[in-house]
Parts: C-alpha cells; structure tokens; sequence
C-alpha cells in the first residue's frame, strides 16, 4: 500500500475514533483522551532516549493518577492534582538521588515537564466536555459537546489551510530554523480559515459569534505556536517524528501538537470569560 493510502486511511480511523468519542462523551471519552495522554507523554520521555537526559519513566504512572482525578467530583478535582504533583515531585526526586545520572535537575524538570505539557491538557480537554459537577461515567454528560469538537474542527482547518495557503501563495518564511515549510502566507491563511470555520460553527449550531471567532483565531496563533514548538524540540533532539504508532502519521505528538498547546487557553476561556 503506497504511503498516500496508508496516510489516508489511519487518519479516516483516528479521526472517526475522535469525533465518536467526542459525540458520545463518558466513558468512551474518558477511555480515548486517557490512552491518547498517556501514549502521549511515553513518547515525549522516549524523545529523550538519545540524548544526555532521562526523565523518569515514574512520571507516567503520576501522569495516569493526575488524569483519573477528572472522577473526582467537583472543586476536589484541582485540590488532588496538586497534591499528586507536589507528592510527585518530591519522589521523583528522592529517585534521582538513586539514579546517579549526570544530569539530575535536567531530569527532574524533563519528567515534569511532559506532565505539564501532555497531561493537563488532554485532562482540560475531557473537563470541556463534562460539567463542573462530573455526572459519572454510566451516565450521559451534561454539558453539550459542540465547543469541544468545534475545537477540533477549527484546528484541523488551521492547519490543513496553512498547508495548503502556503503550498499555493507561500513565499515568506516564517521559522525557517525550525520549520522551512512553513510561511507567513499559511500562517494569515490558517487563521483566516479558522476564523471562517468558527462564523460556520457559530450559525449552525447557534454559538454566540464573537466567542467563537475569539476561539479561530486562538486556535490560529497558538495551534501554530504549538506546532513550532514541538518542531523545535524534535529538532533540537535530532528526530524526525514524536513516535511511530501512527503510520503515515507519526506518533500521538505529532497529530495532538496544536490542540495540546490551545487545549488550557480554550478552556479558561469557556469557563472564565464567555
């Protein structure tokens, strides 16, 4: 099977799977974005393996308890990730003690760093789509599921259009040190699409306007921020893709890179301002 097909038919499954989840919510969501975060941060500590730090493989089993706390109901929720993250911290650092690695706090950042980077945004993704009062998991969520897949959906135009903007008009770069490919003709192109995608959004599910054109061009700055920067690390690591379960794809990072970067802001957002 040519490398197109391959591409073409793992990206029909992943994001079937996706809009499934996000539609059905409870469980089935919790399940998805579960897996999806923790395949996520092993892969952000594998991107490390060739280089002169090792985070602490100890940060996945914290990372897995920081996102089962999203069945904590209510404000307890937010109390039990900081105490597993201050708890955590203190043991990954007793670890390193034992470790004897040359690069210590390097490594105790790097294992933070990916709970911080990996986790919390996809447990802020699974909060979007259920109330502040978590209604279990037997049971249908309360909250709607429009905000959450529109997320998405401005996201996939973001950076399906930059591409395509870019491959047709494309003539400024715009990082070329981390990303040659990527120009500021893609990047206005990208924006304005998610923007357009968001006034769509808006009419057909009866969203108030300027919430939504607030969340496109959100989604247009730091979704391409977000994939910058995770072409920067790779870079800097001397690896082409964050993983390899994806074929055709690359790894859990590579297709998340956006939305784990506007995932906190779209959040905050819904719950604090609009």
């Amino acid at each position: 099977m040519s490398n197109f097909w391959v591409r073409a038919v793992t990206g029909t499954i992943f994001v079937a799977l996706l809009v499934t989840a996000i539609v059905f919510g409870g469980a089935f969501l919790y399940g998805v974005f579960g897996l999806f975060a923790i395949l996520g941060l092993a892969e952000f500590y594998s991107l490390f393996k060739n280089s002169n730090y090792a985070p602490n493989k100890f940060g996945i089993v914290l990372g897995g308890l920081i996102y089962a706390s999203a069945l904590i109901p209510g404000s307890r929720t937010y109390i039990a990730i900081l105490g597993i993250g201050l708890f955590g911290f203190a043991i990954i650092a007793i670890w390193e003690l034992f470790r004897k690695k040359e690069t210590p706090f390097q490594n105790i950042s790097l294992t933070i760093l990916g709970l911080v980077y990996v986790i919390l945004p996809f447990f802020l993704l699974f909060e979007l789509r259920t109330t502040d009062k978590f209604c279990g998991l037997g049971e249908p969520p309360l909250h709607t599921y429009i905000i959450l897949l529109s997320l998405f959906i401005m996201v996939w135009c973001n950076d399906t259009f930059a591409y395509l903007v870019g491959r047709a008009i494309g003539k400024n770069k715009l990082f070329e040190r981390i990303s040659p490919k990527k120009t500021w003709e893609g990047f206005i192109g990208g924006i304005l699409f998610a923007i357009g995608a968001a006034v769509l959004l808006s009419y057909l599910f009866e969203l108030e306007y300027t919430k939504m054109i607030t969340y496109g061009a959100v989604i247009g700055i730091f979704g391409t921020a977000g994939d910058l920067v995770q072409s920067m690390l790779k870079r800097s690591l001397g690896v082409k893709d964050s993983g390899k379960i994806l074929p055709g794809h690359g790894g859990i990072l590579d297709r998340f890179d956006g939305v784990i970067f506007v995932a906190p802001i779209i959040f905050y957002l819904d719950r604090m301002v609009f």
